[in-house]
């Protein structure tokens, strides 16, 4: 069972790509709960793409659901690439206090950022 996922990260001026692959499950959000929070503090505007993820559970629902009330508070924002898959389906089915920004592909997700 494969516990790790790749997780890249591309920063601009105004915001940051992070781009994930593998499972977000409890046994790896972690991984992508300290990338978010390390860039918290420096962009607090972040596009993240879950394209490549295989596996989301409720663990990876939490820390999305948490990196978007972050970036918030600071006023930013997070926007989240899903397809129309079983990723998608998750979050959007998630009974969340607040509606996530979620977006089907990278480009409508960072069109007019630059």
């Amino acid at each position: 069972m494969n516990f790790h996922i790749a997780v890249s990260t591309t920063a601009s001026s105004a915001w940051a790509l992070i781009s994930v692959s593998g499972p977000i499950t409890v046994n790896t959000a972690h991984q992508l709960r300290e990338r978010l929070q390390m860039l918290a503090g420096s962009a607090a505007r972040i596009v993240l793409d879950l394209s490549e993820v295989d596996s989301f559970d409720v663990a990876g629902v939490a820390v999305v659901t948490a990196s978007a009330r972050s970036a918030d508070r600071v006023g930013g924002w997070l926007r989240v690439v899903v397809p129309a898959d079983d990723v998608g389906l998750v979050l959007s089915a998630a009974n969340t206090r607040e509606p996530l920004d979620l977006y089907d592909s990278l480009e409508s997700a960072t069109a007019g950022l630059d």
